[in-house]
């Protein structure tokens, strides 16, 4: 399957290389994971997009002209401008899109002057 360029081919020949049979189970699970695995986090994403937007009309107008000053690329979108990349990564930045994910320290942390995160 080498060289087809698929997730499905990826997962195949990261099976054989590591020697693991996967059953049809397995197999199906990882497929249902690939398919679906991104709607909900991109919906999250979605609405505090939105949400951002409705807040904020100054931002949203600069989103407009930036788009409304550039042309069409051959494909018929447009290229991503500066405000808009800083938009985006402002979202990724200042909300996280799996909010139920916690992480607990395996240890305390000692910083200087006898601090400690524990």
């Amino acid at each position: 399957v080498a060289g087809a360029g698929s997730a499905l081919a990826s997962m195949l020949d990261a099976a054989q290389e590591e020697k693991i049979s996967l059953s049809e189970e397995l197999f199906v699970d990882n497929m249902f994971n690939l398919l679906f695995a991104g709607t909900e986090t991109t919906s999250v994403l979605m609405e505090r997009c939105i949400n951002r937007l409705t807040e904020s009309p100054a931002l949203l107008e600069r989103l407009r002209e930036e788009q409304d000053a550039s042309s069409r690329l051959p494909n018929g979108s447009y290229p991503v401008g500066n405000v808009t990349r800083a938009f985006v990564r402002e979202l990724f930045r200042y909300y996280s899109v799996v909010p139920t994910i916690f992480r607990t320290a395996l240890k305390d942390l000692q910083l200087g002057d006898g601090i400690t995160v524990p």
